[in-house]
């Protein structure tokens, strides 16, 4: 892998990052994501949250805000570049619940957005803005994935480890978080970790639409070259453009 300027240490299930500066981040407790229904299972979520002390969730570092080497290309492309830590596990005080996962948002703008899954894995939920029709997809460590505008998305935890994504947006792209604010996404990933089975929940909320799985990821592209190369300006800002990338097939 590439020397991105930083490191993480994976001690069991757990992953830390070392930063050579103080990082710029912020940090998502379960707490907001009770307050705002963007879970489906809120009632679970509010006894886990009270017995485990309103636990962080996922952290998100702002490579491009304190780190020279992606600072520069950053102010130059205006695409930011950030790195989420997931943590593993549910919202729930017994052993079968609702995965852990991120808000999630669309973008403001007809920008795309790229994940790289740095360590582990985690599955990615897109959900068209005009129909909701689902996909998830099953990221694997190593797999690089386009997102065009037109799905809402967020990242659900790998149930057994934490799990580091790499982002690329352009700044511009701007990110609406009311559009799933009171409602959450059409499905929701929940795990028992007693029989290791994962089970897709509709949200009520929602009218049936249907749900696609996707277990692999075919594209594989190394985003970092075309961070640096300063290539993936024109594929995020002009996603029709480069339809090629934003390919589900």
């Amino acid at each position: 892998m590439e020397d991105l300027g930083f490191s993480f240490i994976e001690k069991e299930d757990n992953i830390s990052l070392k930063f050579p500066l103080q990082p710029v981040y912020w940090e998502r407790r379960v707490s907001k994501l009770i307050e705002d229904q963007v879970i489906l299972d809120v009632e679970e979520a509010k006894e886990f949250m009270i017995k485990f002390n309103d636990p962080v969730i996922y952290e998100v570092y702002k490579l491009g805000e304190f780190l020279e080497k992606f600072e520069k290309v950053t102010e130059k492309t205006g695409i930011a570049c950030d790195i989420t830590l997931l943590k593993h596990g549910i919202f729930s005080i017994s052993r079968n619940g609702e995965l852990f996962c991120t808000y999630g948002h669309k973008h403001e703008s007809e920008m795309g957005e790229v994940y790289h899954v740095l360590k582990n894995g985690c599955f990615l939920e897109l959900s068209d803005v005009e129909n909701f029709d689902t996909i998830i997809v099953k990221l694997k460590e190593g797999d690089t994935f386009f997102i065009h505008p037109k799905f809402l998305h967020r990242l659900i935890c790998n149930p057994r480890k934490d799990c580091l994504v790499v982002g690329f947006v352009p700044l511009e792209a701007g990110h609406d978080y009311d559009v799933v604010k009171n409602k959450g996404f059409p499905y929701h990933v929940f795990f028992d970790y007693l029989d290791g089975e994962l089970r897709f929940s509709h949200n009520p909320k929602f009218g049936e639409v249907p749900l696609k799985l996707i277990g692999e990821v075919r594209r594989k592209e190394n985003v970092f070259q075309l961070f640096f190369s300063e290539k993936l300006k024109s594929i995020l800002k002009k996603p029709n453009s480069h339809e090629e990338f934003y390919a589900l097939d």
